[in-house]
């Protein structure tokens, strides 16, 4: 993982893999201070960069 984030203890264990793939690939990039802030709800504009992030590596977009 790129980004060692604060909260990182706060990760789930089985989800922890994943968000290093995404963060990797620059579809998650955590909050501005550092936290991924893993209990937040997303944000519609969040789910949009992720959905949109998803495409584009896929090709679709």
């Amino acid at each position: 993982m790129d980004v060692e984030y604060t909260d990182r203890a706060a990760i789930s264990d089985y989800a922890g893999g994943d968000i290093d793939v995404l963060q990797s690939l620059g579809i998650m990039t955590g909050k501005e201070d550092g936290r991924f802030d893993p209990q937040a709800s997303l944000t519609g504009v969040q789910m949009a960069k992720v959905l949109s992030g998803m495409l584009k590596k896929a090709k679709f977009m």
